[in-house]
């Protein structure tokens, strides 16, 4: 009897199996150029560093408090059958260096809608912070060194893990997809150390600070639209267009510790972010090649 269910259990993993896998693979290459747009307004109005005030985009608009910024994009899509498709995609900038990175995986559980997983990672800037001391009535008469490495900007990449809804409607040479995406973003460790020197003294303190784990929740709709222009022998050539929104309440959390005329001793408190607003909008169009 156990024989029996056990050839029976293979027979239909078999038969799954070679259904699933039988379907004709669909691959698309796609290049496109876009525009990535970020709104972070300052709120100055922290009693401690706020780096959320400094953790800005290269093409900083400090009158509009957003940036603009241009890339190059590249694109495999490959619908392995009815059931799954992948998607992964980069981008580089001016110099041609490739500096974001997408990965999506999506599930169909019916013909017009899927279950995506996705992960994206893209950097921002983190600007010279050094400028809060300069500016604050409490350190007026210091001067404040950066010590850290890669003065006087760091790139530090925003990450951000989600899943979400997608239905993709097909209607001859037009392709429309629509979605939804909910998840978490997440800034990595950073650590930098700035030196504090009274004008009028031989005073000196070091601050070594330290980013804590700062996670918040996003919503990520987002859209696509395919013509297929021309078509040969199953192989089809047209143009796409893609954009995308991002919202989010974002804050950076640290540690800080103090070091007052020698490095013998020091006290270390704990610093929770004040909240910002953030949006990140991207829009983009290219060209694809389907086989």
């Amino acid at each position: 009897m156990t024989n029996i269910r056990f050839i029976y259990i293979l027979l239909l993993t078999i038969n799954f199996t070679t259904a699933v896998f039988s379907q004709k693979p669909d691959s698309k290459f796609a290049m496109w150029f876009g525009v990535r747009n970020f709104e972070q307004p300052p709120l100055g109005s922290s009693e401690n560093l706020d780096f959320f005030d400094y953790y800005l985009s290269e093409d900083w608009d400090n009158t509009n408090y957003n940036a603009i910024y241009s890339y190059l994009g590249f694109s495999y899509y490959k619908k392995w059958n009815t059931l799954f498709e992948t998607d992964l995609r980069f981008t580089t900038n001016s110099t041609f260096t490739p500096n974001t990175f997408y990965a999506r995986g999506t599930y169909y559980p019916t013909k017009y809608l899927g279950l995506a997983i996705s992960y994206y990672a893209y950097p921002q800037l983190l600007n010279e912070y050094n400028t809060y001391f300069e500016n604050s009535l409490n350190y007026r008469n210091m001067h404040a060194l950066i010590i850290t490495e890669q003065y006087p900007q760091w790139s530090i990449y925003d990450q951000t893990v989600s899943v979400g809804a997608v239905s993709p409607l097909n209607f001859g040479a037009l392709h429309l997809r629509l979605g939804i995406h909910a998840g978490f973003m997440f800034i990595p460790t950073f650590s930098t150390s700035i030196v504090l020197s009274d004008k009028n003294s031989y005073y000196q303190t070091k601050l070594n600070y330290r980013f804590t784990p700062s996670t918040t929740v996003f919503i990520n709709p987002e859209a696509s639209f395919e013509i297929d222009v021309i078509k040969f022998n199953g192989k089809a050539i047209g143009i796409q267009f893609q954009t995308s929104l991002l919202w989010a309440k974002r804050s950076i959390n640290y540690t800080v510790e103090q070091y007052e005329w020698t490095m013998e001793t020091s006290t270390t408190n704990t610093v929770k972010g004040v909240k910002h607003s953030f949006e990140k909008f991207e829009f983009d169009g290219g060209l694809f090649y389907k086989w």
